[in-house]
């Protein structure tokens, strides 16, 4: 019986990432936490961190500054 739970949520969650719409919708629902993300250094920091250790991680492997590995993603 737990299983089929299961199933029931992992059709339900693929069901939400083949619609754009859907997506479209949970954007603007959440656009003011979305935009506090970006635009608190504190929290922007906070979530990115893990990215910025990765990125400066990999820079240093390959010689890059992690400014130009980021900066490269961009464009």
């Amino acid at each position: 019986m737990k299983n089929s739970s299961a199933e029931k949520r992992l059709v339900n969650r693929q069901s939400r990432y083949r619609d754009p719409g859907a997506a479209r919708a949970w954007v603007e629902a959440n656009w003011s936490q979305i935009r506090d993300l970006f635009e608190s250094d504190r929290v922007r920091e906070f979530v990115f961190e893990p990215v910025e250790r990765a990125a400066k991680a990999a820079a240093s492997s390959t010689n890059l500054s992690s400014t130009k590995l980021l900066a490269s993603g961009s464009q």
